[in-house]
């Protein structure tokens, strides 16, 4: 069984330029993407992989997503398979992807 970690990212911000008190120095965090909706997050020490984790895709998920997965009318797609259906012409997006019923096909 290979790590999930395989799956994060490196986030770098330099603050060392920054006046504002309370930002100094340089801050490393590790940072995940969703699986369903494609957007990335800061991973936090407080980060519940087990609720935040697809079994179909063998990915993390954001909290919204895994929200939605929960609903009994959830149908399984990744981000891949979505930007796929909506280049070939056969869906559109209406609203957020981690709404219930983002897609719409044609």
């Amino acid at each position: 069984m290979t790590s999930k970690s395989r799956y994060e990212g490196y986030l770098l911000t330099d603050h060392r330029a920054t006046q504002l008190p309370g930002y100094s120095g340089i801050e490393e965090s590790a940072t995940i993407s969703c699986s369903h909706c494609g957007g990335v997050y800061v991973k936090r020490k407080e980060f519940d992989g087990s609720r935040c984790y697809c079994s179909k895709c063998d990915r993390y998920v954001c909290l919204p997503c895994a929200r939605v997965m929960t609903h009994p009318d959830y149908i399984h797609r990744s981000f891949a398979e979505i930007a796929d259906l909506v280049r070939s012409g056969k869906a559109k997006v209406n609203g957020s992807l981690s709404s219930q019923t983002p897609i719409i096909l044609l």
